[in-house]
Formats: structure tokens, C-alpha cells, sequence
């Protein structure tokens, strides 16, 4: 009878320090998650910016095409994909400018999420590109609406996911 009572307090502490594992888990997934987001925010409003930027200046220049307009759009992704990969390469610029610091990501780990978002920022150019010149121009609209949210809500949470549960993590209370 004693041997029991051993073994279910045992399992007892085990179950507790389980819970407390998974709620640290939790935690470091939320906190990942909202450093990656925040600060890709950033990278997206002035890729915003700069494509507006240049949407006037194509106006400017020249009475657009169906398929020039299209291009143009194409590239909207560009200018992000090249700040995510000048974030990527240039570690002590993006530590100083997006306030790296503090957060909860080591300098690698912050390298491997910016190579991420580049990749993924690349990857809906090449499918818009692609996509131009054979889609009609409202399906090719709708696409071009939707993927950029899509790629970029799952690059978040699995890099989120990936990274807080990555030995290197140095996550902070």
C-alpha cells in the first residue's frame, strides 16, 4: 500500500512538471510568434510604401497594359523580399533598427527567420510572375489577394513553432 502512494504522488509531480513544460512551450511559442510578426509588419508597411511609391512613378512614365500592369503588381513582394534578405544579411544593422535585443530569439535564429521570410516574400513574386500571363485578370487579382496573407500567416506560426521549441532558443521571462 505504501509503494502505491509513492508512485501516485510520484506520477502525481510528473503530471504537474508535464503541465508546467507544455505551458512554458506555450509561452515561448506566443512570444516567438509575436516577435516574428511585429517585425515583419514592419518589413511589410514599408514594402507598402515603396511599392505605392513606385505605382506613381509607373503612372508617370507611361499609359499602362493589361499585362504591364500585372507585372507591376508582380513585383509588389520584391522590395520585401530584399529588406528580409538585407535583414538576414546584415545581423548587426537589423539588431539595432528592429530592437533584436530584447527579444526572444538568439542573432541565428533571427538569420534563419529573416532567410524564411525572404524565401517566402521571393516565393509569391515567382508565382505572381508566373501566374500573369496565364491567369485572367480577376482570378490572377483574387490569387494575387490572397497568397501574400496565406504564405506569410504559415511562415509565422511554423517558424513561431519551429523556433521556440529549438535547443538554441534563449528565451527570456
Amino acid at each position: 500500500m505504501q509503494q502505491n502512494h509513492a508512485c501516485d504522488i510520484t506520477l502525481v509531480s510528473a503530471r504537474s512538471i508535464l503541465k508546467n513544460v507544455e505551458w512554458e512551450l506555450l509561452a515561448a511559442f506566443f512570444r516567438t510568434l509575436w516577435a516574428l510578426f511585429w517585425r515583419s509588419m514592419l518589413v511589410l508597411i514599408i514594402n507598402a510604401a515603396a511599392t505605392y511609391g513606385l505605382a506613381h512613378l509607373a503612372h508617370a512614365v507611361s499609359e499602362p497594359s493589361d499585362l504591364a500592369v500585372k507585372a507591376r503588381l508582380s513585383l509588389a513582394f520584391l522590395p520585401a523580399a530584399i529588406l528580409f534578405l538585407l535583414l538576414a544579411l546584415n545581423r548587426g544593422m537589423a539588431g539595432a533598427l528592429l530592437i533584436e535585443a530584447g527579444s526572444p530569439l538568439s542573432d541565428g535564429q533571427w538569420r534563419r527567420a529573416y532567410l524564411a521570410l525572404f524565401a517566402g516574400a521571393t516565393f509569391i513574386v515567382i508565382i505572381e510572375i508566373i501566374t500573369a500571363p496565364i491567369l485572367p485578370t480577376d482570378p490572377w487579382l483574387a490569387m494575387r489577394s490572397l497568397l501574400p496573407m496565406l504564405v506569410f500567416v504559415i511562415l509565422w506560426l511554423a517558424l513561431a513553432g519551429g523556433l521556440a521549441r529549438s535547443p538554441d532558443r534563449t528565451l527570456k521571462a
